[in-house]
């Protein structure tokens, strides 16, 4: 329990830092999250922790931990985060004129391929909107209201303050470089006998890997990459095959599909906080997403 003493009036933003630190456990962290400084996120805490009159967290040489009074203030902030959240939302602009920032989150690839060359025609349709284009989708959560919105190629588990659209359907397929191709692909051979280019094991649950895992569980891996821009430079170097996403691969003119044509479709799910949805600022982009990303069925892909 916090002690009840106070030495001065407790400040908001000072608890912003407080939850940046216990998120991240270190001053660093906190600075980096709230584009600030390691020095003025230590003087934050330590005007938090006169205000209350507890010390928060415990000073170990691998970062911040939670103090008994500190977990106790942190459900506390969480909520009061997310109830200032959603005023802000509910009060940022009109439906008309939009003002405010969106944090939207969102994978790299679809984010560098897909989504930010869309962006200025939103943006010149409404001057007062700011966005935050977060491409580390997996320190993000939405529940919490880390993000606004979110992308995600896996349907996320529903809750109280979560809601779930299916945004579109994108095809992925199986492709090679030419050279490749004409080295390993005579007619009558089984994909299960191509050298595979795979994601890294901690992906193993993306709808990509799954597939690979059911249809060609007999081929042999012969590289492992955590990125989709690491597997896209070594296919085509002409290392192995691997699946892509076709909006990605329709880009590379020396990479052409194996096989089935496309192989499956992955959905994309727009993920979004209850609090936030409503909001002016917020819904002028989710509105804007289901125009630009209708549900796909296909591609033109080659072959």
């Amino acid at each position: 329990m916090l002690a009840s003493r106070r030495t001065s009036a407790l400040d908001w933003d000072d608890l912003r830092f407080f939850l940046a630190v216990a998120r991240s456990g270190t001053l660093a962290g906190a600075a980096s999250a709230l584009s600030s400084s390691s020095a003025t996120v230590g003087r934050r805490i330590q005007s938090l922790e006169r205000a209350l009159g507890a010390t928060c967290f415990v000073r170990l040489p691998t970062g911040y931990e939670l103090t008994e009074a500190g977990r106790a203030l942190l459900a506390d902030a969480g909520r009061t985060e997310e109830t200032v959240r959603g005023l802000i939302g509910r009060h940022g602009g009109t439906n008309a004129n939009p003002l405010g920032e969106v944090r939207l989150a969102a994978p790299p690839e679809f984010a560098e391929y897909l989504l930010i060359p869309l962006l200025p025609a939103l943006l010149d349709s409404h001057p007062g909107l700011r966005l935050e284009l977060i491409t580390g989708v997996e320190l993000t959560n939405v529940n919490r209201m880390d993000v606004d919105l979110a992308f995600r190629s896996v349907r996320p588990e529903g809750g109280s303050h979560v809601r779930v659209r299916r945004l579109a359907d994108f095809p992925f397929s199986l492709y090679g470089s030419r050279g490749f191709a004409e080295r390993h692909c005579p007619t009558g051979t089984s994909l299960e006998q191509l050298p595979l280019i795979s994601r890294s094991p901690a992906l193993e649950r993306l709808p990509a890997q799954q597939w690979v895992r059911r249809n060609l569980s007999e081929a042999e891996t012969v590289l492992r990459v955590t990125t989709l821009r690491e597997a896209v430079a070594a296919c085509r170097l002409g290392i192995g095959a691997v699946v892509l996403p076709d909006f990605i691969a329709e880009r590379e003119p020396d990479l052409i599909r194996l096989g089935y044509s496309p192989a499956f479709h992955v959905p994309k799910w727009l993920v979004m906080h209850s609090g936030a949805a409503d909001a002016a600022r917020v819904r002028v982009v989710i509105d804007w997403l289901a125009e630009a990303f209708p549900f796909r069925s296909g591609s033109r892909g080659r072959s």
